[in-house]
């Protein structure tokens, strides 16, 4: 199956390819996954999978999001994507702008910055009263 990543055909990024990705962390490694506009997966890397050496430690240091986005950069050049809808599915940190930094510094634009908070199917678990 080939994907093609969306056209944009209004605004400062008109004519542009873009393509979303998206950032989240999960306990032990840092995921980032490249998708098309439709949200197809193209790529998904880890800090993980970026050096099997690591220590957990090790994976979740900031400058290890350098690493997995030179995994991505491939993909990117390959669609001739030139603009990126960045999706943060975790707290703004370091972690974000270290990979702002690496998209910016390998001549990428970020035409559009959105957040994705979670939260349970059933609303958010009530705090226990303390006991006495």
């Amino acid at each position: 199956m080939v994907v093609k990543p969306f056209r944009f055909t209004f605004g400062f990024f008109k004519n542009l390819k873009v393509a979303k990705l998206y950032i989240s962390r999960v306990k032990s490694s840092i995921y980032v996954t490249l998708t098309d506009i439709k949200n197809s997966v193209i790529i998904c890397s880890s800090t993980g999978s970026a050096n099997p050496h690591f220590t957990r430690r090790k994976k979740l240091a900031p400058f290890n999001i350098d690493y997995v986005f030179v995994r991505v950069v491939p993909f990117l050049r390959r669609f001739n994507v030139k603009a990126i809808a960045f999706v943060i599915k975790m707290k703004i940190n370091t972690y974000v702008n270290s990979l702002v930094r690496a998209i910016y510094s390998r001549g990428f634009k970020i035409s559009k910055v959105s957040e994705c908070k979670s939260s349970a199917h059933n609303g958010i678990r009530k705090s226990r009263a303390p006991r006495k």
